[in-house]
């Protein structure tokens, strides 16, 4: 739930990690907020960590991306050109491909 995160309990217990790895979590403007509080505050318990977004460029990214910078944080995006391949349901052997530019956050504290 993003609106009730509990710190390390929303991390299963774990109290050390490198990265924090999230796609595709802005689909909804009204998760802007609470995301990026939850980012901000997962890094802070953990310095030197970072955390990797993938996002497929929806309406909500530029406020994301001033809302992470709001708290203090480093952000920095590159877009990726991606190909994604789907089976078919009817046909498992077929696939269809679909291109994506998807755009890749790293987000950090400031260096001291």
């Amino acid at each position: 739930d993003w609106f009730r995160p509990t710190g390390s309990e929303l991390m299963m217990g774990v109290d050390e990690w490198d990265v924090i790895a999230m796609a595709d979590v802005m689909y909804e403007e009204r998760f802007v907020e609470p995301v990026a509080t939850l980012v901000a505050s997962l890094l802070r318990q953990n310095r030197g960590s970072r955390a990797l977004l993938t996002d497929p460029q929806r309406s909500s990214l530029p406020r994301f991306e001033e809302a992470l910078r709001s708290r203090g944080l480093e952000v920095s995006k590159e877009i990726r050109v991606v190909n994604l391949f789907r089976a078919k349901i009817d046909s498992p052997d077929d696939m269809d491909m679909e291109t994506h530019a998807l755009a890749l956050l790293t987000v950090t504290l400031p260096s001291s």
